[in-house]
């Protein structure tokens, strides 16, 4: 068996991107949350900002 160390630099990578995801679905989340909270006049911004985040990435 062929032991993989992986350089410090692929890990930090690695981490950030587990980190921003972290981050992006606790946003998300909260962002339910204010929609399930507030009923549906907010429903526009929703579709529109849902279709511009994935331009976006």
């Amino acid at each position: 068996m062929v032991k993989v160390v992986n350089p410090p630099e692929v890990v930090e990578q690695v981490y950030a991107e587990y980190e921003r995801l972290k981050q992006k679905a606790i946003e998300e989340q909260m962002y339910q949350e204010m929609i399930a909270s507030h009923g549906n006049e907010l429903g526009i911004q929703r579709r529109r900002r849902s279709g511009f985040d994935k331009r976006g990435s």
